[in-house]
């Protein structure tokens, strides 16, 4: 937050990185303050993500923002297509080591208005505060935007592949950052978080619910479905299930799948 950009990361300081798992929300990283923080995610199509955060500068350490403030910043996008980090994409840095060097990181200046500036990215102070929750409002219109284009590891197959932009604004309470991902193959968290299993009666597994076997069942990519048979000898079995709270009417954390079938069926002849 001070812009030194030392060759290294001030774990004890004040740099901070956040590292976001897109449709699960968990934030990792090194010298994060989560007190405040708020993060939403939509999942406007197949091929699109949109996040969004708000920091409060206390969080960051950073008291009393005013124009011409500047820190250091980057931020970087993974494309995953099935394996891991198949390649990473940043705003500012050219390097895959600069999550633990900081003098790889950009600079953003924080600016009144929309003005031209001779450091790397703007952000805008603004009088009303953007809503968080994953969608673009009116209010970013009007803000500049920065294109991930820095291929820092592995290669990419053009922008459909993994592109898009961030955006960010400020006011005296919070630092706020949309982040807007183009990727024709968006890679989902491994777990599954509502599933069902079969034990017979000394509890051995005889069949689970497994991500590989399973396909979108509609709304937000979470939203899994498994049809499946199977052969079981004669004898007596249970019939397992379990939830979490996010497939909730009226508390979705996620678009629901609109499909009227919840949970699980078991059809046997």
């Amino acid at each position: 937050m001070k812009n030194e950009k030392f060759p290294y990361f001030n774990v004890n300081g004040d740099d901070h990185q956040y590292r976001i798992l897109w449709n699960l929300l968990t934030i990792s990283g090194q010298n994060t303050n989560t007190e405040g923080l708020v993060i939403k995610e939509s999942d406007p199509s197949s091929e699109n993500y949109i996040l969004e955060m708000k920091f409060p500068w206390k969080s960051l350490g950073y008291f009393n923002p005013k124009a011409d403030s500047t820190f250091g910043f980057d931020v970087v996008i993974l494309d995953n297509d099935g394996a891991t980090r198949e390649a990473m994409v940043a705003w500012f840095s050219d390097s895959y080591w600069s999550w633990n060097n900081t003098s790889y990181y950009g600079t953003v200046v924080l600016k009144d208005s929309n003005t031209d500036t001779d450091l790397n990215a703007v952000s805008v102070k603004t009088t009303f505060a953007p809503l968080i929750d994953g969608r673009i409002e009116d209010i970013w219109d009007n803000i500049p935007l920065y294109k991930f284009e820095k291929v820092i590891t592995g290669t990419l197959e053009g922008e459909n592949d993994l592109s898009g932009y961030y955006k960010t604004c400020w006011d005296e309470e919070y630092f706020y950052l949309l982040v807007n991902v183009k990727d024709n193959v968006k890679s989902i968290a491994s777990v599954l978080f509502d599933y069902g299993w079969i034990e017979d009666q000394e509890g051995n597994v005889v069949w689970k619910m497994e991500m590989k076997r399973t396909k979108h069942a509609g709304g937000g990519l979470k939203n899994r479905y498994s049809d499946t048979i199977i052969n079981l000898k004669k004898g007596q079995y249970y019939l397992r299930y379990k939830t979490d709270e996010s497939n909730c009417p009226d508390n979705w954390d996620t678009e629901p799948s609109g499909n009227d079938f919840y949970g699980i069926k078991l059809l046997y002849e």
